[in-house]
């Protein structure tokens, strides 16, 4: 998880508030496909969970920081479901970010 953690900040950090958000979306997406199959044998529902969690709060703050005159922080969320977060299989149902 700790690698995980690391390639997020990599992707979501200061320098790259310029690219692309569906670009960001879908390289993060990747990021997350390949993490689930890796985590998809054993008891891995609180793990996904964790790491789902995890990376939906840094996108919305990435996206605010990106926005930050114009979006709120309750539009940024939004802004995020817009953007198709792959959402992994069965993992614990993470808790709302607000």
């Amino acid at each position: 998880m700790r690698d995980f953690r690391k390639k997020v900040k990599e992707r979501l950090n200061h320098w790259t508030l310029f690219e692309d958000e569906v670009e960001t979306v879908r390289a993060l997406n990747r990021l997350l496909k390949g993490w689930a199959g890796y985590f998809r044998f054993g008891n891995y529902h609180h793990v996904l969970g964790k790491m789902q969690y995890y990376l939906r709060g840094k996108l919305v703050r990435w996206l605010w920081r990106r926005h930050r005159p114009t979006l709120t922080w309750a539009e940024a969320n939004t802004l995020a479901d817009r953007l198709n977060l792959y959402r992994m299989a069965n993992a614990a149902e993470p808790i709302e970010i607000r």
